[in-house]
């Protein structure tokens, strides 16, 4: 890697996830249709909009979970994104259609409403598997010399993201599939408030 690079010292702590502040809650996100409808849950304002597809996960001393943007490298002059760390208030995960119908199966009241419901910290864990265990490495035929790469084995990707998260104890919720994702947003506008 060239000295116009700096390579990131977290590269373990990047998911496969957004961050978005919605109602004054920070929302780590998980799963399909994630950007779009938080974009529009948000009012597409940028200031909320905190990180897409690269969530960087930390914690301080007293177990609180925070969340910013950060890819495995950034050039040299750009200050450390840690520095514009928020703290999570939830973990989100967006279901997809098939999920929601097997919930709505499952829970048949959801038919007349569907809405934001809170699960176990372990079943978002196993929801969101993909979210945890995926790295864009796999995707990439090479990687430069220098760049720092991401922990490839899925059990020590999905320790590390119970290390992160389990000790802020934080709201886990899911957002059943809609047809459309102004539809989505919407359920996410109207069941999320900042005292859950």
């Amino acid at each position: 890697m060239n000295n116009n690079f700096t390579p990131s010292s977290r590269v373990d702590n990047i998911f496969y996830g957004d961050i978005f502040e919605i109602n004054d809650k920070v929302c780590l996100v998980f799963g399909y249709g994630k950007s779009e409808a938080c974009r529009i849950a948000s009012n597409n304002d940028e200031n909320k909009q905190i990180g897409v597809d690269h969530a960087c996960i930390t914690t301080d001393n007293k177990g609180n979970a925070y969340g910013h943007y950060e890819v495995n490298i950034r050039g040299r002059k750009v200050d450390d994104p840690i520095k514009e760390r928020r703290k999570i208030d939830c973990l989100l995960r967006m279901l997809d259609q098939e999920e929601t119908q097997k919930l709505i199966n499952d829970n048949p009241f959801l038919k007349e409403k569907l809405s934001i419901i809170e699960i176990p910290f372990e079943a978002f864990i196993r929801f969101s598997d993909f979210n945890i265990t995926f790295t864009a490495e796999s995707l990439m035929p090479t990687i430069a010399d220098g760049v720092p790469i991401t922990e490839q084995n899925p059990d020590k990707r999905r320790r590390n993201f119970l290390k992160l998260t389990q000790d802020a104890k934080l709201p886990c919720l899911i957002v059943p599939w809609a047809e459309t994702v102004e539809e989505k947003a919407e359920i996410m506008k109207r069941d999320l408030h900042s005292d859950q």
